[in-house]
């Protein structure tokens, strides 16, 4: 259940997988909430449940961050970045 979504008034893209959620805003923003080991730590001894969207950075390359598309798998997030690179986070990745 999510606690509390911030302003997310314009989406491009949204997408669910088996415990986690994510969203990316008009700005090229990419907010996640659920296992946070789906988007972000690849530990397993990192996960958490996070019930508040968190923003999501991803690693910068020549400075290609914003984010056009995002899908999520069981236990990993997939997203392409505004030049069309590909990028992903999660477990086994």
């Amino acid at each position: 259940l999510v606690r509390h979504l911030p302003a997310l008034r314009k989406c491009l893209s949204v997408s669910a997988g088996e415990m986690h959620s994510c969203v990316v805003t008009a700005a090229g923003e990419l907010w996640a909430w659920g296992l946070s080991s789906s988007w972000g730590s690849i530990k397993e001894e990192e996960e958490e449940m996070i019930n508040t969207p968190q923003r999501i950075h991803p690693v910068r390359l020549d400075g290609d961050n914003l984010v056009v598309c995002v899908a999520c798998g069981a236990r990993h997030t997939a997203f392409v970045t505004k030049r069309g690179r590909p990028r992903r986070h999660g477990c086994s990745l």
